[in-house]
């Protein structure tokens, strides 16, 4: 079989979302594979996308999610999948209420051997501990994580920074690193880091937004 482009490397997870004041919710399949997916699918119909997670036991293999999509780097687990619940504001922006973190500390995908001829590795939203399955992939990687996991895997964390080629961090991602002495809430320091390193780094600041909307809903 030929191998994919692109990898997809993360959650999936059920979506419960509570969008008024009055609890109104609805759920859904998230986490980061099933957003990536839905989105190189609208923007690169045409590119083979590889996909590596583990899917919580009550979850549906065959589902269309995934129709399309090499599917040899889904595993199992033996206990049902995570639920993360979140409120979403008006103007778009989520804050998480309540999610299982430790799903995803115990269960550890695995990248298929032959995926590491993939050009482009996006690993988002795992323990850096995991990343350590990346080992051998030949392309270039997107490394992306949690403040959580900076905070529980701080040497590991600095470890895929530094191997991987692309970094996306939002704003309280980067005051943590900023913490363990990598400094890439500063424009000039992260540019010239980003040069010495020949890497590509992105800071947003969803979080310090999303931060603001909550406090003005109270």
């Amino acid at each position: 079989m030929k191998s994919p482009s692109v990898v997809f490397m993360g959650p999936v997870l059920h979506d419960t979302l509570i969008i008024d004041r009055l609890g109104t919710s609805f759920s859904k399949p998230g986490g980061f594979v099933v957003h990536a997916l839905k989105a190189s699918r609208s923007l690169f119909p045409r590119t083979r996308v590889g996909v590596v997670s583990v899917l919580g036991s009550d979850f549906k293999w065959g589902t269309h999610l995934f129709h399309g999509s090499d599917v040899r780097g889904l595993s199992g687990a033996g206990e049902k999948t995570p639920v993360v619940v979140n409120r979403i504001f008006k103007n778009g922006l989520v804050k998480t209420l309540r999610f299982n973190w430790r799903f995803l500390d115990r269960h550890s995908p695995v990248l298929p051997p032959d995926y590491s001829n993939a050009k482009l590795l996006v690993f988002s939203s795992l323990p850096p501990s995991d990343f350590t399955k990346t080992r051998g992939f030949r392309g270039r990687i997107l490394f992306s994580t949690k403040k959580r996991w900076i905070d529980r895997y701080p040497e590991e964390t600095l470890r895929a920074v530094e191997r991987a080629d692309i970094l996306v961090f939002n704003h309280e991602e980067a005051a943590t690193l900023a913490g363990l002495g990598l400094d890439l809430l500063d424009r000039k320091k992260a540019l010239e880091y980003a040069a010495a390193k020949k890497k590509i780094v992105v800071v947003t600041r969803a979080v310090l937004a999303a931060r603001r909307s909550t406090r003005a809903a109270s």
